[in-house]
């Protein structure tokens, strides 16, 4: 699929590549860090129970403002291929594994966007999986729609070796896994030229 400020695309890396790169993240060596909110939009301390139950899991930072941790490298091949199909990509920002564990019945996680920054974005998932992503009609430039004025534009399931691309502008969320055992992702952030 492909629209204007969308892409979709199956099956994005080469079979070998894509097989080196999940059964990295995937694999039992790879450190995972635990924090209470992925979204980074409840301060720890304002928390309620709740709100901790829909916005918990767990990460693994590979770059972040602009600087790439050793095992990023890894990932060289997907960025440069991701930047190949929109020409305002520049260069990364932040990239991350996400994931989310199943805690029960799925659970939407708050609307967001990644950055105050102009930015692409792109969620490239390392395995099948429910907790759909969900992609907003309205963006964020400076001021921000109010949850309840939030229009769905389209809905992305986790699927391996899936990447969706858009105007890092559009609020978006996910929801945690309720039928499979975990939701895991590549969230990266590409600031434009």
């Amino acid at each position: 699929m492909h629209n204007e400020e969308i892409t979709v695309i199956d099956n994005f890396l080469p079979p070998d590549y894509f097989k080196r790169v999940q059964e990295f993240v995937l694999g039992p060596l790879f450190d995972w860090y635990y924090l209470e909110d992925l979204t980074f939009l409840v301060p720890r301390d304002a928390q309620t129970d709740d709100q901790s139950l829909k916005t918990f899991g767990y990460w693994h930072l590979f770059v972040r403002n602009g600087v790439w941790r050793k095992d990023a490298e890894l990932l060289g091949e997907m960025f440069e291929m991701t930047a190949a199909l929109r020409p305002e990509i520049d260069e990364v920002v932040k990239s991350r594994a996400d994931m989310l564990t199943n805690n029960g019945p799925s659970r939407m996680l708050p609307p967001h966007t990644d950055s105050d920054d102009r930015h692409t974005a792109s969620i490239f998932y390392l395995a099948d999986s429910d907790g759909e992503t969900v992609l907003y009609n309205e963006r964020y430039e400076g001021t921000g729609p109010t949850p309840e004025t939030l229009t769905e534009r389209t809905r992305v399931a986790p699927r391996a070796n899936r990447i969706v691309i858009f105007d890092g502008y559009y609020v978006h969320t996910g929801h945690s896994p309720g039928r499979n055992s975990r939701r895991v992702l590549i969230n990266t952030n590409f600031s434009q030229k």
